[in-house]
């Protein structure tokens, strides 16, 4: 898989006023990816007979090149408190997992493309005395040509399998917030190492294909983007010893863009919701 990368960034901050900023920027990348040698591939019927053997010789070459741009606006609402607005188009390159790969219960579009799109957001953040932190957004994101999985079967075997293709567009639209107060600081009022703090971590996306022309991906959920995140957790300590307990939970997803929820062979189906905890003593 040999390859080069080759890219240029640049940005700059405009002071409008003492309050307001903008902030242009723009990225110039050359990618060259490409695969050449032999690999071998083979199949066994449901009984362990090997049906399939052979050599494939690969040569491929995909080289590309092109300028992505992103503006950023910062207001100061006070001393501590900030509203923020920012654009940003994007993109994903194909990548060596996606040119090669030797599960059998996957398997890859032989012409994946590119994904492009563009991500923006508006919130407010302040850090308010080394006491209390806020940062709240909302945003919006989208892709063309997002690159998914989705379920196949097989014409000579009947077995299903991961097709990992172009799905169709999508957009993710959703909300994201942080909160972390230190208590300790906040009821004495003083400067001190030792700390009592919380935090709360939530995020809601709401994620879905759309424009696609096949009824089985249009206005299906995007595979492996859960609706919501959870995480919260305390801390108490000094700048010699710290507790830790952290809890976090992730609402049920799909794992294919045509969200199936069960599939015998268990390669595809529905992540239930689950939650974990953590105690760490430093």
């Amino acid at each position: 898989f040999p390859s080069f990368n080759f890219s240029l960034f640049a940005e700059h901050i405009f002071n409008l006023t003492e309050k307001l900023s903008i902030t242009p920027g723009f990225r110039y990348e050359n990618i060259a990816t490409s695969a050449n040698g032999d690999y071998r591939t083979t199949y066994n019927d449901l009984a362990g007979n090997l049906i399939f053997d052979t050599v494939l010789n690969v040569e491929r070459q995909n080289n590309r090149a092109f300028v992505i741009g992103g503006i950023g606006l910062n207001y100061k609402l006070s001393e501590d408190i900030e509203a923020y607005a920012n654009y940003s188009q994007n993109y994903r390159s194909v990548n060596f997992t996606d040119m090669q790969i030797r599960n059998p219960n996957f398997r890859i579009d032989p012409i994946l493309k590119d994904e492009r799109g563009f991500n923006s957001d508006i919130g407010i953040r302040g850090n308010i005395e080394n006491k209390f932190y806020i940062d709240a957004s909302i945003f919006y994101l989208f892709y063309n040509d997002r690159i998914g999985t989705t379920i196949e079967v097989d014409s000579s075997l009947f077995n299903t399998y991961q097709y990992r293709t172009n799905i169709s567009e999508s957009r993710t639209i959703g909300l994201e917030t942080m909160i972390e107060a230190d208590w300790y600081k906040i009821i004495s009022n003083k400067n001190t190492t030792n700390k009592f703090s919380s935090f709360l971590n939530f995020a809601y996306n709401d994620a879905k294909y759309i424009n696609s022309d096949q009824t089985a991906f249009n206005g299906k959920l995007v595979e492996l983007v859960p609706p919501i995140v959870l995480k919260t957790g305390l801390s108490i300590g000094n700048d010699k010893f710290s507790l830790s307990y952290q809890y976090s939970f992730t609402k049920e997803h799909y794992t294919d863009a045509t969200n199936s929820s069960y599939q015998t062979n268990a390669v595809v189906g529905l992540i239930p919701n689950y939650k974990t905890m953590m105690f760490l003593v430093k």
